[in-house]
C-alpha cells in the first residue's frame, strides 16, 4: 500500500513539470517591474539632489564673487559681476557640477583612484562607463540678480547695515553717549515748561494791557466829571431855557427873513421898458433922449429958480423916497423899511422900478451926446443921478437888514449848538470812557478765566519733572509769577461802571432829541441855507405881528422830548478793591527807575548779539562745492527714489532774525525758535528708553552713518579744554578725507536734511544747533537767580517798577541772554568743542555779574563783553576713559576722581543758586506789591514755603540732593535775618519810596547774599565728604573688575549722572555702597557735554524714529556711496593693503540675491512609467505634477527654481 501511495504520487508529480518554471515567470514579471521602477526612482531622486545641489553651488559661487571695496569700506555686499557675466559664469557652474563626466578628467586624484578600483572587479573593465552614473543633462539654465534686491532698496541697505554694525557698533558707540541720551530725558518736558511759562506770561501781560486800558478809561472819567461824585443836571436844564429863547429869537429872523426879502432883487434895466421908449419916441415924433427927459419930469418935477437952483416939485414918487430917506433905521423899523420896500419892488410898474430904469437910460443916452450938449445939461444930469444913488441906497440898505438878520440867525443858533454840544460832549465822553472800560471789564473777566487755565497748565507742566533743581526753581518761579485776579471785586466795578454807563447814555439822548425843524440843535445846523425859501413864509410888516408868529413855529417845530432827568452817578474809586488793585499795579507803570534808554540800548544789543546770523558760517575751503545732482545722474536718481517707495522731499529748519526790537515781535520770534525745535526734537526724551531697549537698530544705524560718513567736524576732536586736528577714519579704517569723501566734511548733513545744495544743510543743521541750545540754555537761565535778578532790573526799568508788563520783559531779556549764549555755544561746537548740556555759573558765558550797575550806565558795553567771554569748560570723561587700556586702572580711577571733583565743585554751586533763587523770587514778589499790609511773621513764612520748594520731595542719595538739601537746612537756621532784611526794605517801599524799588530789590539781595555766600564753604565740605565716599567706591570696583575696568568706570559714570544701575555695577558694589538711586539728572547733566558730532548723531537718530524719514536717510546713504565709488575712493589703504575702485559703479544694480531658473532631464533605464514630475519652487518648497502625456516615455523633467543672498 505504502509503495502504490508513494508511486502515485511521483506519477503525479511527474505529470505537473515545468509548473515551477511558469509560476517563478509569473511571479517575476511583477518583481521585476518594482525592481525597475525602485531603480529609476532612486535615480530620479539622484538627479533632483544634483540639480538642486548644483544650483545651490552656482548661487554660493555668484555671491562669492562681491565687490571688495565695497565690502571693505563700508562692510555692504553687492555682487559684483554684470547681468552677463553672472548668467555666463554660473551656466558652466551648473553644467560642470551636472556633467560627471568630467570627473574622470577634472575630478581629484582620489576620486579617480576609487573608479577605478570599481571597474576592475567587471570582467570588462575597460569598457565600463563610469561617466555620468544618473545619466542627468541641461535642458535650460538662466541666472540673475533679482529685481529690487540692490543696495539702493531701503531695506537691504538697513538689513547690512545693522549685521555690520553688531560687531562694531558696540566698540563704536561706547557706553558714553548711552548716558548722555539719558541726561536729555526730561528735554521734552523741561522745553513744555518754558513754553507754558513763556505762554501764561503772554496772557498775563494781555491783562496788563486790559487793565490799563481799564485804569485809562476810568481816570479819563474821573477827570471828566473833575472829581464830582455825582452829576447835577440843573445847569443843563438852564442851559436848556437859555437855548429856548435863542430859538425865539431865531423863529424871529427866519419870519422876517423870509417875509420881507423872499423877493427882493436889485432893480434892472428892462429890455421891454426900453422898448416902450423907442416906440414912445416915435409915437411923439422926439428923440429917445427928449422922451426920457419928459418922462422923468412927470416923477422928478423941477423948477429952475432965479439964483440957478432947482424947487422939487411934489409928486408921489417923492414922497415915497422920501419916506425911506427920513425914515430912521433901528431893529424896530427894520421889519417895516425892508417889507415896505420890498412892497415897492415887487411890481415893474412900481414907481421905483420905472423911475429907476428911466434914470439908467437917461445916464445912457446922456453919454451919447455931444461935448457942448453934456455940459449945457450937466446940471439936469447932476440932479437926476442923485435920485438914482438915493434909490441904490435904499436898496443897499434893506440887503445889509437882510444880511443882519442872516448873520443874527447863524450866530444865535450856534450859541445854542455849542451850549448843547458842551453838555453832549461831556455826556458822549462819559459814555465812551464807561463803555470802554466796561468792555475791557467784560473782556478781563474772559482772560481771567484764560490766565488761570494757563496758569495751571504751567503749574502741571512743572510738576511733570523729574525731582531736582530745576523742578525746584520752576515751582519757586510759578509761585512768585503767577497771579490771580478776584473776579468778584472786577464784577462790581463793572456793576457801577454799567450803572453810570446807563445813566449818561440817557442824558446823552435827551440832548440828541433837543429839535428844532428835525434837526437836532446840538449839532450845528445852517437854517439860512434851509430855510430861507422853506415853508416859513409869513406876510408880517411890524414886530409884534412877528413875535406872534414866532411862537407859533416854536410850538410847532421845537421839541424837548420831556424833561431832562437827573444822572445819580456812582463814586468810581477807592471804594471799589479792584480800582484800588488797578491803582497799584497801572498807577506808576511810567515811573523807571533807572534810565530807560540805557536799558533799551541794552535790550536791543542783546536781540542783536542772539541773531543766528551771527553764527560762523561753515567753511567748506577744500571741498566739493558741486551739488549732488551735479556728481549722479538723475536716471540713479530716480531708480533709487523708486525703490524707497517714501517721501524723499528734502527737510528744511531755519530761524528767523527780525530786525525789529519791539519786545511783542522779539518775544514771538523767540517763541517760534522753541516752538519748532521743541517739534523737532519731539521724541528726544525717548532716545534712551529706545537705546536701552528695543531701538538698537536705530543706535546701529545712526552710529554707522556718523562714522562712515564725514561731517562738518570730523577732522576735529575735543580733548578736554583743547582742540585737535586728526585725520578721521571710518570704522572700517578707510581715512575720510576729500580724495575718498567727495562730499568731504557735508555727508552725515546731506543725509540728515537731503537737500541737494550742500550749504543749505549745514545752515539747516547749524539753525537746528541753535534751536536747540537756546531751549536748553532757557532752561538754565530761568533758573538762575543772578539771572533772574538782573533781568528783573532791566525790565522794571523799561516796563515800570509794577504791573503785569514786567514779567513778560523780563522773559523776552532772558531769552535774549539765552540766544546770544546759543550764538557762542553753536560757534564753539563748530570749532570742534564740547558744550555742556545744562549751563552753570561757572559754565555760562553771558555772565550776568555786575549787570545792575553796568544798566544804569550803559547796557550795551555790558552785553558786548559778555559775549566776548568764554565759560569754563568741562571734560568729556567718557572721550577720556575711551583712549584708555583697561589695564590702566590708575589713569581710570584718576580720571573718573577728576570728573567727580569738577562735579562736586559745580555741584555746591548750583545748591547755593538753588536756595538764592526761590528767596529772591520771594523778594521781588514782596517789594513790588508793597501795597499789601505784610508782616515780618507773613515774610519768613513765604520764605520758608520758598525754601520748601526748593528742598523738593527728592530725598535721593545722589550728591546733587544732598548738597540742596543741605543748602535749605542752612538758610532756614537763618531764615529770621533774612525776613528780617526783606521786612525792612518792604517798609522803605511801602512807605513813599516806590520810584526807588529797583534799587531797594537790589539792595535787598545783596544783604541777602552777604547770609547765604558762607554756606558755599560748608557746602563744599559736605560734598567733599560725599565725594570722597563715591571714590573709594569707584576704585575698589576699578580694581575689581580686572578687564573690565574701564567699562565698570563708564558704567559708574553713567549711574552717577542718571542713577540708572548696570549688571557690572551692582555685581561690584556692595549693597551698603551708595546707590544713586535718585539722582537728579539735571544737575549731573551739567557736568555732561556734547560735541557737534554728537549733537548730529542725535538729530539723525531722531530722524530715524520715523519710518519715512529713516528710508530717506538709507536712500541718501546709497546716493553718497554711489558718488564716492565713482568719483572718490582715490586712496582706500586699510591694513597696509591698498584697493583699487570699480571701473563703473551704479548703486541700483548692486545686487544682494541671485535667483536661478533651471530645468534638467533623466532618461530611465526601465520603460516609461507614471513617475510624477519634479519642480523645486523659489521659496525651497517642492510640488510635484503628473503629466500623463508623457506615459510610457522615458524623459523625465526636473525643474529647479531659488533664490539666494547674503
Amino acid at each position: 500500500m505504502k509503495r502504490k501511495a508513494i508511486l502515485k504520487r511521483f506519477i503525479n508529480i511527474k505529470n505537473t513539470r515545468a509548473s515551477v518554471s511558469i509560476m517563478l515567470s509569473v511571479l517575476m514579471l511583477p518583481v521585476y517591474t518594482f525592481a525597475g521602477v525602485i531603480v529609476d526612482g532612486a535615480r530620479i531622486s539622484s538627479a533632483k539632489q544634483m540639480v538642486s545641489g548644483a544650483g545651490e553651488l552656482a548661487m554660493n559661487s555668484a555671491l562669492s564673487s562681491y565687490d571688495d571695496v565695497l565690502k571693505s569700506v563700508y562692510g555692504l555686499f553687492a555682487m559684483s559681476q554684470t547681468q552677463e557675466e553672472l548668467e555666463e559664469n554660473l551656466t558652466a557652474y551648473f553644467n560642470d557640477t551636472l556633467d560627471n563626466s568630467s570627473i574622470n578628467e577634472s575630478g581629484d586624484e582620489n576620486t579617480r583612484n576609487y573608479l577605478n578600483s570599481i571597474r576592475s572587479i567587471f570582467s570588462d573593465p575597460e569598457n565600463m562607463n563610469f561617466d555620468n552614473l544618473v545619466n542627468v543633462s541641461t535642458e535650460s539654465f538662466a541666472a540673475s540678480g533679482v529685481e529690487g534686491a540692490v543696495l539702493a532698496n531701503p531695506v537691504v541697505m538697513k538689513n547690512q547695515i545693522i549685521e555690520y554694525m553688531k560687531y562694531l557698533g558696540p566698540v563704536s558707540i561706547g557706553k558714553g553717549f548711552i548716558a548722555k541720551l539719558g541726561v536729555l530725558k526730561d528735554f521734552n518736558k523741561q522745553s513744555n515748561v518754558v513754553e507754558k511759562k513763556v505762554s501764561y506770561e503772554e496772557k498775563i501781560n494781555d491783562i496788563q494791557n486790559t487793565c490799563n486800558s481799564i485804569y485809562l478809561s476810568i481816570n479819563s472819567y474821573k477827570t471828566l466829571l473833575n472829581g464830582r461824585s455825582s452829576f447835577d443836571t440843573s445847569q443843563i436844564k438852564n442851559d436848556i431855557e437859555r437855548v429856548r429863547k435863542i430859538y425865539m429869537e431865531v423863529s424871529e429872523y427866519l419870519i422876517m427873513l423870509n417875509s420881507a426879502l423872499l423877493q427882493i432883487n436889485d432893480i434892472s434895466s428892462s429890455d421891454s421898458f426900453n422898448g416902450i421908449i423907442r416906440d414912445e419916441a416915435l409915437k411923439n415924433n422926439c428923440s429917445e433922449f427928449d422922451y426920457i427927459r419928459d418922462s422923468l419930469g412927470s416923477f422928478i418935477s423941477f423948477d429952475i429958480n432965479g439964483s440957478g437952483g432947482y424947487t422939487i416939485n411934489d409928486t408921489q414918487f417923492m414922497s415915497e423916497y422920501n419916506y425911506f430917506d427920513t425914515l430912521p433905521l433901528s431893529d424896530e423899523n427894520d421889519i417895516e423899511y425892508v417889507y415896505k420896500l420890498n412892497q415897492q419892488l415887487i411890481s415893474e410898474v412900481s414907481s421905483y422900478n420905472v423911475v429907476y430904469t428911466l434914470l439908467e437910460n437917461y445916464e445912457k443916452y446922456y453919454n451919447k451926446l455931444s461935448h457942448e450938449e453934456r455940459n449945457t445939461l450937466s446940471k439936469e444930469y447932476d440932479f437926476y443921478m442923485q435920485y438914482r444913488s438915493g434909490i441904490e441906497n435904499h436898496i443897499h440898505n434893506a440887503h445889509n437888514i437882510r444880511g443882519q438878520w442872516e448873520d443874527n440867525i447863524r450866530s444865535y443858533s450856534s450859541e445854542a449848538s455849542d451850549i448843547l454840544n458842551g453838555w453832549y460832549e461831556t455826556s458822549d465822553n462819559a459814555v465812551k470812557y464807561l463803555k470802554e472800560a466796561s468792555a475791557s471789564l467784560s473782556d478781563l473777566i474772559s482772560k481771567t478765566d484764560e490766565v488761570k487755565r494757563s496758569g495751571e497748565e504751567w503749574n502741571n507742566s512743572i510738576s511733570e519733572l523729574s525731582d531736582g533743581d530745576i523742578k525746584s526753581s520752576m515751582k519757586s518761579e510759578y509761585e512768585s509769577t503767577a497771579k490771580s485776579l478776584n473776579k468778584d471785586d472786577i464784577l462790581a466795578l463793572k456793576a457801577a461802571v454799567d450803572d453810570n454807563l446807563s445813566g449818561f447814555e440817557n442824558l446823552r439822548d435827551s440832548i440828541v432829541n433837543i429839535t428844532f425843524k428835525g434837526q437836532s440843535i446840538y449839532n450845528h445846523f445852517d437854517y439860512v441855507s434851509e430855510y430861507s425859501d422853506s415853508d416859513i413864509s409869513y406876510n408880517v410888516c411890524n414886530e409884534s405881528q412877528v413875535y406872534g408868529e414866532a411862537q407859533n413855529i416854536m410850538n410847532k417845530h421845537f421839541h424837548t422830548n420831556g424833561d431832562i432827568q437827573d444822572v445819580n452817578c456812582k463814586e468810581i474809586g477807592s471804594g471799589y478793591a479792584f480800582y484800588d488793585y488797578l491803582s497799584q499795579i497801572c498807577a506808576n507803570t511810567e515811573t523807571q527807575t533807572c534810565n530807560e534808554e540805557n536799558n533799551n540800548n541794552f535790550k536791543n544789543t542783546l536781540n542783536s548779539l542772539g541773531k543766528s546770523k551771527n553764527i560762523n558760517e561753515t567753511d567748506l575751503s577744500g571741498a566739493n562745492s558741486d551739488n549732488i545732482s551735479d556728481q549722479i545722474n538723475q536716471d540713479t536718481v530716480d531708480l533709487i527714489q523708486a525703490l524707497s517707495h517714501a517721501d524723499m522731499t528734502s527737510d528744511s529748519y531755519s530761524v528767523s532774525n527780525p530786525e525789529s526790537n519791539d519786545e511783542d515781535k522779539m518775544l514771538d520770534n523767540q517763541q517760534g525758535i522753541m516752538e519748532s525745535t521743541s517739534d523737532f526734537l519731539t521724541n528726544i526724551g525717548d532716545l534712551a528708553l529706545k537705546a536701552a531697549g528695543d531701538g538698537m537698530d536705530k543706535i546701529y544705524l545712526t552710529e554707522y552713518i556718523t562714522e562712515m560718513f564725514s561731517c562738518y567736524t570730523s577732522d576735529k576732536q575735543c580733548e578736554g579744554k583743547s582742540i585737535k586736528t586728526i585725520q578721521p577714519e571710518t570704522l572700517s579704517g578707510v581715512q575720510i578725507s576729500p580724495e575718498n569723501n567727495v562730499f568731504y566734511k557735508s555727508e552725515a548733513e546731506y543725509i540728515l536734511w537731503g537737500n541737494d545744495e550742500m550749504k543749505k544743510n549745514h545752515q539747516y543743521t547749524n539753525a537746528l544747533l541753535f534751536g536747540t541750545r537756546f531751549v536748553l540754555n532757557n532752561i538754565y537761565a530761568f533758573t538762575d537767580a543772578e539771572i533772574k535778578s538782573s533781568s528783573l532790573a532791566a525790565a522794571t526799568a523799561i516796563a515800570g517798577w509794577t504791573g503785569f508788563g514786567v514779567p513778560i520783559v523780563r522773559t523776552v531779556i532772558i531769552m535774549s541772554l539765552s540766544l546770544a549764549e546759543s550764538v557762542i555755544d553753536v560757534n564753539q561746537l563748530l570749532d570742534g568743542g564740547a558744550v555742556p548740556v545744562y549751563k552753570t555759573r561757572a559754565t555760562w558765558n553771558m555772565k550776568p555779574s555786575g549787570m545792575i550797575n553796568m544798566i544804569k550806565n550803559n547796557g550795551t558795553e555790558l552785553a558786548e563783553m559778555a559775549a566776548k567771554k568764554t565759560g569754563e569748560k568741562i571734560d568729556d570723561v567718557f572721550g577720556k576713559l575711551d583712549k584708555l587700556a583697561n589695564d590702566e586702572t590708575d589713569k581710570i580711577t584718576s580720571t573718573v576722581h577728576e570728573y567727580i571733583d569738577q562735579t562736586s565743585q559745580q555741584v555746591a554751586d548750583e545748591a547755593v543758586n538753588a536756595i538764592m533763587t526761590p528767596i529772591d523770587d520771594a523778594v521781588s514778589g514782596i517789594i513790588n506789591y508793597s501795597d499789601e499790609v505784610i508782616t515780618q511773621e507773613h515774610i519768613q513764612k513765604i520764605i520758608s514755603d520758598k525754601l520748601n520748594i526748593a528742598a523738593g520731595s527728592n530725598d535721593g542719595d545722589d550728591i546733587a540732593s544732598i548738597a540742596r538739601n543741605y543748602a535749605v537746612e542752612l538758610a532756614n537756621e537763618k531764615i529770621s535775618e533774612i525776613s528780617q532784611i526783606i521786612y525792612n526794605q518792604y517798609r522803605t517801599v511801602a512807605d513813599g519810596a516806590k520810584e526807588k524799588t529797583d534799587e531797594i530789590r537790589s539792595r535787598t539781595t545783596d544783604e541777602i547774599r552777604k547770609i547765604i555766600d558762607p554756606f558755599t564753604e560748608k557746602i563744599n565740605a559736605r560734598v567733599d565728604e560725599y565725594s570722597d565716599k563715591i571714590k573709594q567706591q569707584v576704585s575698589q570696583g576699578i580694581l575689581k573688575s580686572g578687564d573690565k575696568a574701564k567699562e565698570y568706570a563708564c558704567d559708574m559714570v553713567t549711574k552717577y549722572i542718571t542713577g540708572a544701575s548696570t549688571a557690572l555695577t551692582e555685581k561690584m558694589n556692595t549693597k551698603s555702597e551708595i546707590s544713586f538711586q535718585k539722582a537728579d539728572k539735571s544737575t549731573m547733566g551739567k557736568t555732561v557735554t556734547l560735541t557737534y558730532q554728537e549733537y548730529l548723531k542725535i538729530f539723525i537718530m531722531l530722524n530715524s524714529l520715523s519710518e519715512n524719514k529713516e528710508t530717506a536717510m538709507l536712500s541718501r546713504i546709497s546716493t553718497l556711496i554711489h558718488i564716492n565709488m565713482n568719483s572718490g575712493m582715490n586712496n582706500i589703504v586699510i591694513n597696509d593693503m591698498v584697493y583699487q575702485k570699480p571701473e563703473s559703479f551704479d548703486i541700483a544694480k548692486t545686487y544682494t540675491m541671485v535667483k536661478v531658473n533651471a530645468s534638467a532631464n533623466i532618461r530611465t533605464w526601465f520603460m516609461g512609467v507614471l513617475i510624477p514630475d519634479y519642480n523645486m519652487n523659489p521659496d525651497g518648497s517642492v510640488s510635484y505634477k503628473y503629466d500623463y502625456s508623457n506615459l510610457g516615455k522615458k524623459d523625465k523633467n526636473i525643474i529647479y527654481k531659488s533664490v539666494l543672498s547674503y
